[in-house]
């Protein structure tokens, strides 16, 4: 089943190609266009495509991801609490697992802050990718490599801050440069 309007499509929302398996999830739309701007959960790769090309993902796919999800909150005695998300309930709140004592509790999502590690996004040619980071460490503009035995890559630094869930950890160095 394909989409019939860009409207039906919103950011956070899974969906896959119409013929695909892979799930992706939605990080922008551009409703000028028409198009769809998403990651790749397994692999973190970004696509954009017109909206018609996407279906919606199958109900039961972000049951592993939303188990994943850290959320924090204050206690009455304004005491961080760090909980896991385990499901929604009929009243639309949170059910989470609290972290150290496996109490269950639930929670109105407004209430919560997601846990998202400092990500950052960088582009090595036509590829864009999310990496996780250390806020402080790299900015807009900064020229990255990363080797491996076969390969070299050298990514520039596009977007700080981006709170992506599906980023990757970044091991490489940052090259310092000397304007001449």
């Amino acid at each position: 089943m394909k989409f019939n309007s860009v409207d039906e499509i919103k950011v956070g929302d899974y969906v896959t190609f119409l013929n695909g398996k892979k799930i992706i999830e939605v990080t922008e739309i551009r409703d000028y266009s028409n198009y769809v701007k998403g990651v790749y959960v397994e692999s973190g790769k970004v696509i954009k495509e017109h909206y018609s090309y996407f279906s919606p993902a199958p109900e039961n796919t972000n049951t592993k991801t939303m188990k994943e999800q850290l959320y924090t909150w204050n206690d009455p005695q304004n005491n961080a609490v760090y909980g896991t998300k385990l499901a929604m309930n009929s009243a639309g709140e949170y059910v989470l697992e609290i972290k150290g004592t496996g109490q269950i509790v639930t929670m109105d999502p407004q209430l919560l802050t997601e846990v998202i590690p400092y990500t950052f996004m960088a582009k090595n040619g036509s590829t864009e990718k999310h990496f996780i980071g250390t806020e402080g460490k790299v900015s807009v503009g900064d020229t990255l490599i990363q080797t491996s035995a076969a390969t070299l890559k050298i990514w520039v630094v596009k977007e700080t801050n981006t709170k992506n869930k599906t980023a990757v950890k970044f091991t490489g160095r940052r090259i310092v440069t000397e304007k001449i």
